[in-house]
């Protein structure tokens, strides 16, 4: 919900950098499906003007505090 475009790959690469994982994974790009390939960004303005909605955090803090999240979930789950 941040209204930008944001690629799979970016979104991959965020989570491993919020899990620390220090690039351990490998992200490989597959060929764009459609048609996600041309969908622009979502219209966050038109989500604000009918729902009074707006984005409150970046996608890079949503996924680090569910990355922490789901680290003391595991963690309260195993002990």
């Amino acid at each position: 919900g941040s209204g930008r475009s944001t690629t799979p790959s970016s979104v991959a690469q965020i989570v491993i950098e919020a899990a620390g994982t220090d690039g351990q994974g490998q992200i490989v790009d597959g060929p764009a499906r459609q048609p996600d390939a041309d969908r622009p960004a979502w219209p966050m303005d038109l989500a604000a003007e009918l729902l009074g909605w707006a984005p409150w955090t970046s996608l890079e803090h949503g996924v680090r505090q569910t990355v922490e999240w789901f680290r003391r979930t595991q963690a309260a789950d195993a002990g």
